[in-house]
């Protein structure tokens, strides 16, 4: 992104670049690729993916033996939920850093093997519960 800000700021946007992109873009969504998850894979990091790869993979589970007229609305609002959450959560914490109520860096909480077992149960717990309310729709 801040290459092409910078290249549409100064008049130097390497234009064969979009071209390309865009080419590769279009012959993904010709061959049945969704043009939003195409954009998504190619533009965020992997760390960013992981959370609606699981999302996706929720979904998949919760949607299994299901007629396909349904759609699972509850467990879609909550996943909703779960994203303006964590975007507002951000912005709280930048406020609070920005405000100087809290260090830009701080240790965590829980640190080491604690630390990631407690993250890895909060995330299957949100899953379990996504899961949940989209089968209470079937």
């Amino acid at each position: 992104m801040k290459t092409i800000i910078e290249g549409v700021l100064s008049g130097e946007l390497p234009w064969g670049l979009v071209a390309t992109g865009a080419g590769i873009s279009g012959a993904a969504m010709l061959c049945g690729v969704s043009g939003l998850a195409f954009a998504i894979g190619v533009y965020l990091p992997i760390a960013s993916m992981l959370p609606i790869f699981l999302g996706g993979c929720v979904r998949a589970l919760s949607e299994r033996g299901r007629p396909a007229e349904g759609e699972a609305r509850t467990g879609i609002l909550a996943a909703a939920g779960v994203v303006a959450g964590e975007g507002l959560a951000g912005v709280l914490v930048a406020g609070l850093v920005v405000a100087g109520l809290v260090p830009k860096k701080a240790p965590p909480l829980l640190g080491g093997e604690l630390g990631e077992l407690a993250t890895l149960a909060l995330v299957l717990a949100i899953c379990f519960f996504l899961y949940r309310g989209a089968r209470a729709n079937a």
